[in-house]
């Protein structure tokens, strides 16, 4: 996902949320700006893949012997965790 100014869009393709600046619908000259500003809106979208990650790699370490997925998830607990403590501080000082 991509995200540029005040509308997003799904690179490679459309979908729901494609683009939030034309919301009104065409020629209606309507413009809804986006609630969360660029810095916000990576924050979450980073976080919420972590989250992904994290999950994903919970679910492959009950079948792994070696550790690898287990290493992994703690990784993606130790930077979800990060980019809750940035997303705080963020909207705490707005």
């Amino acid at each position: 996902m991509e995200r540029s100014g005040e509308s997003y869009s799904m690179q490679g393709g459309g979908g729901a949320g494609e683009s939030s600046s034309n919301a009104g619908g065409a020629g209606s000259g309507a413009s809804v700006g986006s609630p969360v500003d660029n810095a916000t809106y990576n924050l979450i979208s980073a976080l919420a893949s972590k989250l992904e990650a994290l999950e994903v790699m919970e679910k492959y370490s009950r079948d792994d012997d070696s550790g690898i997925f287990q290493e992994l998830a703690s990784d993606d607990r130790r930077h979800a965790e990060r980019l809750i403590q940035q997303l705080r501080e963020r909207l705490g000082s707005s």
